[in-house]
């Protein structure tokens, strides 16, 4: 029999994930009415094979398996994606001379960290998505309010807005309306965590080993299929990084187009697998023993 506190646990999950998800499909249609009446088809069809096919599998996989919370995650780290994209790429160029840019500005960073902070609880607490030590809860509640925290500490502590993680070249640098200068010797030491907050990331690959060592052996075949996705998109990733070295910006693009979805299936469908189906995982054993 389930414990009332329990339930009610349960029933306040599913309401946030069920406003969390209406937010992203606001934010998707908004960002591609957005971008399609400012002229910009690219960046509509960024927005479909960008940020959508996170947020779309986030909601299957919820309704798929609502009893594991990485359907969960990945849905925030997909609304937090059409965020970031809706005012970064979009929102932001359109005001960037109004007196309110820090608005969109400050979101985009926001965005990125708790996308962030989900992209370390769907990986490090895979496949269930639950903490099981306190370790795990700590890691998890640091990292969240260090990334809630940081985009307002560095507006404070420096005269400009940060920028996104990944700043293109017409970003605009904004004046900070809340920096106090009385602060500004912390200045380079949240600069710093901000600027390297990404790599915090790191912390998941010890949490997944540390769990692996723990779990049973059929959960382990689950994070197997993770890490052989992942490390599938990791390398299809590579090969378009070094792709911008020898072409162009017009067949870049294009490249961008097609190697960008790759990795977005091998990640997705890996997840999708591990999380979503038991019949398939097997097929990994006799995958390994010929490989050995």
């Amino acid at each position: 029999m389930c414990r009332p506190g329990a339930v009610r646990q349960t029933e306040r999950m599913r309401l946030v994930t069920r406003v969390v998800a209406v937010v992203g499909g606001v934010v998707l249609v908004a960002a591609l009415v957005l971008a399609l009446a400012g002229g910009e088809p690219t960046t509509a069809a960024w927005v479909l094979i960008g940020p959508a096919p996170f947020y779309l599998v986030g909601v299957w996989l919820l309704r798929r398996r609502p009893d594991r919370l990485a359907g969960m995650w990945l849905l925030f780290g997909g609304v937090t994606f059409l965020i970031n994209v809706a005012a970064g790429d979009i929102l932001l160029p359109m005001v960037r001379d109004e007196p309110w840019a820090w608005v969109p500005s400050i979101g985009r960073l926001l965005a990125d960290n708790i996308g962030l902070a989900a992209g370390l609880a769907l990986f490090g607490l895979f496949p269930d998505g639950r903490p099981h030590r306190a370790y795990e809860r700590w890691v998890l509640t640091v990292v969240a309010v260090a990334g809630g925290l940081l985009p307002f500490l560095h507006a404070v502590t420096h005269p400009t807005l940060a920028k996104g993680g990944f700043p293109g070249p017409d970003d605009p640098l904004l004046v900070s309306p809340f920096y106090v200068p009385a602060t500004a010797g912390a200045g380079p030491v949240i600069g710093v965590l901000n600027s390297t907050f990404t790599l915090w990331l790191v912390l998941a690959v010890l949490l997944l080993a540390l769990r692996y060592r723990r779990i049973r052996p059929a959960e382990r075949r689950r994070i197997r299929w993770l890490v052989l996705g992942l490390s599938g998109a990791l390398l299809t990733m590579a090969i378009l990084t070094a792709l911008t070295f020898v072409l162009p910006a017009g067949p870049m693009m294009a490249a961008g187009f097609i190697f960008w979805p790759m990795a977005v299936v091998l990640a997705l469908g890996s997840v999708v697998l591990a999380v979503a189906y038991d019949g398939v995982l097997g097929i990994d054993q006799p995958l390994r023993r010929s490989v050995v």
